[in-house]
């Protein structure tokens, strides 16, 4: 039974938290998937999505950092085969991840964090044939913690693309808002409020759920976790949320650092990286970047050069993009408290 199951686990000298952690998803997997056996559907849904939302949890936990990267990888996939049959449960139907592909992955629940060969294995499901649209909505991207580094010419483009700072990420994807609808409480000093407008590239290419993650840095030191920056909606219904203008991409979408504008230390930038979802290798990719000097943040329109990856938190490797006159068009607005 369960407990057997438990007991038969080989794990990783990774601690006591991380064992009861794979043991515990061990059963409340083998839980769900008796549901969804049995046909009660909505109790199977409802505890597949639970599962789904604690892995992602704590692979944002800084005790994820000691997991083993087959483990991690292991550990994505298995959240999104649990959102895809989630989606298929909910549309009462068997057309995508069926019962017997569930039933594959309880050996993977069982050699997590384990020393077993098996966990070295392939991962048994192959999302290649799952429409990429569905895909997209079963793959939540996960804020990794940043490691502590001290080297000299850290990058930020050396962590995993999906992978923000310390903090915990903010998506912010309504149209424009005062900072007192993201800002917690009333803050002494000059509230920075941007405007991403648009953003300029060669070919008109529609990349898979784009963004623009802010971060403001001080001698390669993140000092404030990032904002993800998305499209702002078009409001009309079936309208595609892409818009080009002139081999510009509109955003129309304003973020509110949590930093006043006299917090933000002298020698600090705010960084921009645009980035996309690259769906068959299941991860995050940076296009460009550029950046902000706290010297140059200023009420009113801004004009930023775009830079090839990697992103150089230092700002000592400096590649244009493209030569044509494309850039990253902002707007910042100052609010004194």
């Amino acid at each position: 039974g369960d407990a057997a199951a438990a007991h038969n686990f080989k794990m990783q000298d990774v601690g006591k938290g991380t064992s009861f952690i794979g043991q515990k998803w061990a059963k409340d997997y083998k839980n769900s998937l008796d549901l969804d056996l049995w046909g009660q559907f909505e109790e199977a849904r409802e505890s597949y999505e639970k599962l789904a939302r604690n892995m992602t949890v704590e692979l944002s936990s800084a005790q994820s950092l000691r997991w083993a990267d087959r483990d991690v990888e292991n550990i994505e996939k298995l959240a999104i085969a649990l959102r895809l049959r989630c989606n298929v449960l909910k549309r009462g139907d068997d057309d995508g991840i069926t019962l017997e592909n569930m039933k594959v992955l309880v050996a993977c629940f069982d050699n997590l964090f384990s020393d077993d060969s098996a966990r070295k294995k392939k991962f048994p499901l192959d999302f290649d044939s799952v429409p990429a649209e569905d895909l997209k909505k079963a793959t939540v991207p996960i804020s990794r913690p940043l490691k502590h580094v001290n080297e000299e010419n850290y990058e930020l483009d050396e962590r995993p693309d999906s992978a923000p700072p310390l903090q915990p990420r903010i998506t912010v994807t309504s149209a424009p808002q005062t900072p007192a609808t993201i800002s917690s409480g009333k803050k002494a000093g000059t509230t920075v409020s941007i405007l991403i407008n648009k953003i300029g590239f060669k070919e008109e290419t529609h990349f898979v759920d784009p963004r623009i993650t802010l971060s403001v840095v001080s001698g390669g030191r993140i000092l404030e976790g990032a904002q993800d920056v998305k499209i702002t909606a078009s409001g009309t219904p079936g309208a595609s949320p892409f818009r080009f203008e002139d081999k510009h991409m509109v955003f129309g979408t304003t973020a509110v650092l949590k930093q006043t504008q006299e917090g933000i230390l002298p020698g600090a930038a705010i960084f921009f990286e645009f980035k996309h979802y690259k769906v068959e290798k299941h991860k995050w990719s940076t296009k460009c970047w550029a950046f902000l000097e706290r010297e140059e943040i200023k009420a009113g329109p801004h004009v930023l050069e775009l830079y090839k990856k990697p992103t150089d938190l230092k700002r000592k490797k400096l590649s244009l993009l493209t030569v044509k006159p494309l850039y990253l068009h902002i707007n910042v607005d100052l609010v004194k408290a």
